[in-house]
């Protein structure tokens, strides 16, 4: 506890946002949805924790433009949300598709990131 309050208040809130969306769509029920605000609430999270994620990293360095952090991070909710209805409906195969989807999106944020920082710190970058 003591650790998660000693980290800045952004990265807590991000943390806090990430896990109560992604908590809130694991209730989604699998093919008949009787919650459809509840889904809209929880996608709403998520996607408002990406744009302050976005904000963050682009006021930090400016070679991570906003819309395209935003563009990276909306297409990460959008898998999650893709895999939880997925696993809600016991489609495994589906699931597991979306998964090696997942995995290479990851791979494209953190290339992104790291072409960012890289551009910023030239002489750190090896």
């Amino acid at each position: 506890m003591a650790a998660e309050a000693s980290k800045p208040r952004s990265v807590r809130n991000w943390r806090a946002g990430a896990a109560s969306g992604l908590i809130s769509c694991s209730v989604w029920p699998g093919k008949k949805d009787p919650y459809p605000a509840g889904q809209a609430k929880a996608m709403d999270t998520l996607n408002a924790n990406g744009a302050e994620i976005a904000r963050f990293l682009a006021g930090a360095n400016p070679n991570l433009p906003e819309p395209t952090l935003l563009s990276l991070l909306t297409g990460h909710v959008a898998h999650h949300a893709t895999q939880i209805r997925q696993i809600m409906a016991s489609d495994s195969k589906g699931e597991a598709a979306t998964w090696d989807a997942m995995q290479k999106h990851m791979d494209t944020v953190a290339d992104a990131l790291a072409a960012g920082i890289a551009k910023q710190f030239p002489d750190q970058a090896h």
